[in-house]
């Protein structure tokens, strides 16, 4: 106690003489060090310190153990096999997939006039024909029409069945 009370005059005296000094428009180069005035005595303020510092952990462990859950539950997922085919989003997604390979083929065939149409025909005539005609089918038409484009032609892989692509060798056997 006796020391707070020491420290306070010791306080009082250093903001004393400070206000009996004018300011000055120049620094000096010895000034005098900063005192930090606390409210809390120091015990307490570690205390407080302490307090955050271990509900944060407990709020990182159970963080942490949300995220684990979490990660398993998507882990589950993968080994899930029709999980495709419960997308809700499973129809637009296709659709962009499919609007996205297009464009890359009218952007490669622009140049060419006739042949992004030509390729549109084969498309069209593979869709409304009555006739069943398999994928490896229009892959073999695309085939003739692309042999220019080799990449569309591996691009088009995308749209078959793993079987189809090896049938049509865009994939090589394991």
């Amino acid at each position: 106690m006796e020391t707070l009370q020491k420290e306070d005059e010791v306080n009082d005296e250093a903001v004393g003489d400070a206000a009996k000094k004018p300011p000055s428009t120049l620094a000096s180069p010895q000034t005098a060090p900063e005192i930090e005035t606390s409210i809390a005595p120091a015990g307490e303020s570690i205390k407080a310190a302490g307090k955050g510092r271990s509900s944060h952990r407990a709020r990182n462990k159970r963080g942490s153990r949300a995220r684990a859950s979490k990660d398993t539950s998507k882990l589950l997922l993968l080994y899930d096999e029709d999980i495709l085919d419960r997308d809700p989003l499973r129809e637009q997604k296709d659709l962009a997939f499919a609007q996205a390979y297009l464009t890359r083929v009218r952007e490669a065939l622009q140049h060419t006039p006739g042949k992004y149409e030509d390729f549109l025909q084969i498309i069209y005539e593979f869709e409304s024909s009555t006739q069943m005609h398999s994928a490896v089918d229009l892959f073999k038409s695309l085939q003739t029409l692309l042999q220019d484009w080799p990449q569309l032609l591996k691009d088009f892989a995308a749209f078959l069945l793993p079987e189809q692509a090896l049938s049509c060798g865009l994939v090589s056997p394991l």
